[in-house]
C-alpha cells in the first residue's frame, strides 16, 4: 500500500500537470529574476543570499508589477503575477503514461516531423516525469525488500516478491506543452501518432 500511495503522490501531486506548467513558467524568467536580485556570483554575496527566500523573492517581483510599463522589471513582476494567479501560458496538449522505460531520445523532432509543415514551428516542450515506484534493497540477492510479518514472528521473502510483481516498476508520464493555443489539436494528433503509433 506504501509502494502505492508513492505512486500515487508522484503521479498526482509532485507531477501534476498544472505543477509542470508553473515549472515550465518559472524557468522562463527564473534565472532574470535572481540576476536582478542579487547580481553577481552567489559566493562573494553570500549574507545575501542566505536571506533570499521564496517569500523575499515574490514580495519583490510583486513590487516589480508597479515598474514602469517596458522595462525588465515590470516584464518579471507580471510574469511572477501570472505565475502566482495561474494565469498560465503554457497549456496541455497531449498527456500518456508508459508503464515500462520509453525510448524518450529525439521525442520532440520526432513530433515536429510528424506535424502539419504549416505547424512546425510552433513552440512546444515534451516533458517526460519518470518515477520507480518498487522498493529495492542493494544488499538482497534479488533487491528485494523482506517485509516482517508480526503474526508468523518471520520474514517473508516471497510475500515481497508477490507485492512488487502486482506495482508497476517504472511509471514515466509523458507530456506536450505549447504557449500556442491554436497548435494544441495539431501536436495532439502528432504527439499521439508518434507515441501511440
Amino acid at each position: 500500500m506504501f509502494l502505492l500511495a508513492r505512486l500515487y503522490l508522484y503521479t498526482n501531486i509532485y507531477f501534476h500537470r498544472t505543477v509542470r506548467r508553473i515549472d515550465l513558467s518559472m524557468h522562463e524568467i527564473f534565472a532574470d529574476s535572481i540576476a536582478h536580485i542579487l547580481p553577481g556570483n552567489p559566493l562573494d554575496h553570500l549574507d545575501e543570499y542566505l536571506s533570499l527566500t521564496d517569500w523575499s523573492l515574490l514580495e519583490t517581483a510583486d513590487g516589480w508589477r508597479r515598474s514602469p510599463p517596458g522595462t525588465d522589471e515590470r516584464r518579471l513582476g507580471d510574469a511572477w503575477g501570472d505565475i502566482t494567479t495561474r494565469q498560465l501560458r503554457w497549456r496541455l496538449a497531449y498527456e500518456t503514461t508508459a508503464r515500462a522505460r520509453g525510448d524518450v531520445d529525439g521525442l520532440e523532432a520526432r513530433i515536429v516531423a510528424a506535424l502539419p509543415t504549416d505547424r512546425r514551428d510552433t513552440r512546444f516542450v515534451v516533458d517526460v516525469a519518470s518515477a520507480t515506484v518498487a522498493s529495492y534493497n542493494p544488499m538482497a540477492e534479488d533487491g528485494l525488500v523482506a517485509i516482517y510479518d508480526p503474526l508468523l514472528e518471520r520474514v517473508e521473502h516471497s510475500r515481497t516478491a508477490e507485492l512488487v510483481a502486482r506495482l508497476p516498476q517504472y511509471n514515466q508520464l509523458i507530456r506536450v506543452f505549447s504557449n500556442d493555443e491554436g497548435a494544441l489539436g495539431a501536436l495532439r494528433e502528432a504527439a499521439r501518432a508518434v507515441l501511440n503509433g
